[in-house]
């Protein structure tokens, strides 16, 4: 599996699990840390942590997670699976961070 059928795997758990206000960014051209990055949020901790395990559950098998950082506060749960990063944010951490601006490829230029 590539990182782009990676990605629309994770994109079809998530939509399985019928999360909405899913964001994903091809990282590829300006980043060295993933090829792509999913963004998604929930309404509570609880939701975030049941989100999380459910990705990690359904992509076991399929794609190896290499690390998941944030379950215990479950505001801000990251799942690396190497070329894709998986971040499953509460609302308003989400919009706090705003990772989809940050994200924005001009943010990677260098003149």
């Amino acid at each position: 599996m590539n990182d782009r059928q990676e990605a629309e795997f994770l994109l079809s758990v998530l939509n399985e699990k019928k999360i909405e206000d899913v964001v994903c960014i091809d990282t590829s051209q300006n980043s060295s840390i993933a090829n792509y990055v999913i963004i998604c949020s929930c309404s509570s901790s609880v939701a975030c942590r049941a989100v999380a395990g459910f990705v990690e559950e359904k992509a076991k098998n399929i794609i190896p997670l290499l690390r998941m950082d944030g379950e215990k506060s479950a505001e801000w749960i990251v799942l690396d699976f190497a070329s894709v990063i998986v971040h499953v944010f509460i609302d308003e951490v989400r919009k706090f961070y705003n990772l989809e601006k940050l994200l924005e490829a001009d943010k990677y230029k260098i003149n």
